[in-house]
């Protein structure tokens, strides 16, 4: 299947980081045109990039320019459409610089005052104004050191996807990435059998959806994303995103078989 490939960039870059995407752009076509030359079922991966808000018109002008098949992310968005809400952005902001898809429930988001009952509004918000939800859930350190990862878990999709289930809303996708806060930075990561465990809870937790891709998100670099990318649907990468050899690196190994 393809690999969804998310890059988060979080509050890094300046307009002069164009030459980054464009050698993202450039380097994701490169592989998309073997795979497709190539006698191969291989399906590859879904590039997406969430850079910060200041840069996504920027980007989406580029990916227009160069018809990109690279997508576009927002990092978070307010759960209204519009209002006095000085400093943040909605989901309809987001669609019209060009996101297609939006981050949510980050843990650092989370950390800064975000709960699920925000979270919910928030991923009903994404979808009205036609975005992708990339709902982010994952424990800390004292939540796994005492057992309660799977806990924890259902009870993040339980609240963000309440308002989604009462109300009936059909979603045409949607995307959960697993990202254990205490991974996330530290160079640590869990062992494929705990990812393998905790993205196995995810899909129990959401049987009601059709389709639903689970990714791994926490310190993901091209030394461990191999063996991650064997038991997942993809990876929600922060810093490596930021360096264009290092994400294509990540990239390059979902087309291995090309």
């Amino acid at each position: 299947m393809t690999k969804e490939i998310i890059g988060n960039w979080k509050m890094n870059g300046l307009l002069s980081c164009e030459a980054t995407f464009c050698e993202i752009m450039s380097g994701y076509a490169e592989y998309d045109s073997l795979s497709a030359s190539a006698d191969s079922d291989c399906e590859g991966a879904r590039l997406t990039i969430c850079p910060p808000s200041t840069l996504l018109y920027r980007f989406s002008s580029l990916a227009r320019e160069r018809d990109s098949r690279v997508l576009l992310g927002g990092q978070s968005c307010h759960h209204a459409a519009e209002g006095s809400f000085t400093g943040d952005i909605s989901a309809s902001m987001l669609h019209d610089c060009g996101a297609h898809r939006t981050l949510l429930g980050h843990a650092e988001r989370r950390a800064s005052g975000e709960n699920d009952g925000m979270i919910s509004r928030q991923l009903l918000a994404a979808l009205h104004s036609g975005l992708t939800p990339i709902l982010c859930v994952g424990e800390d350190m004292d939540e796994r050191s005492s057992g309660r990862t799977r806990i924890r878990l259902e009870e993040q999709l339980a609240g963000a996807l309440l308002l989604v289930r009462e109300m009936g809303i059909s979603m045409p996708s949607l995307l959960i990435a697993y990202e254990p806060l205490w991974a996330i930075g530290s160079g640590e990561l869990p062992s494929v059998d705990e990812i393998s465990q905790a993205l196995e809870c995810i899909m129990a937790s959401v049987y009601d959806f059709s389709e639903v891709s689970v990714l791994y998100g926490g310190s993901v670099t091209s030394k461990n994303a191999a063996a991650i990318l064997d038991c997942s649907d993809g990876l929600l990468i922060g810093k490596a995103s930021l360096d264009s050899d290092e994400l294509l690196s990540i990239v390059g190994l979902c087309y291995d078989s090309v």
